[in-house]
């Protein structure tokens, strides 16, 4: 699985895509082929990421500039 994210990953990055979308595409990539539930994947994402004090902290850091 690990290997097949890496691929991804590379092969946007050589196409010229940008990190993120790179990023996110070779995770689903990732889950494909775990055969994984993409509801409950995009679910448990989402909530890991929807946090106040991870997204405060590039606030203060763009604050000072």
């Amino acid at each position: 699985m690990s290997s097949a994210m890496l691929f991804t990953m590379l092969l946007c990055f050589a196409l010229t895509v940008s990190v993120a979308v790179s990023i996110g595409l070779s995770a689903i990539v990732g889950i494909q082929i775990a055969n994984a539930n993409m509801l409950i994947s995009v679910k448990e994402m989402f909530n890991s990421i929807n946090k106040f004090p991870l997204a405060a902290i590039p606030f203060f850091i763009l604050a000072a500039t």
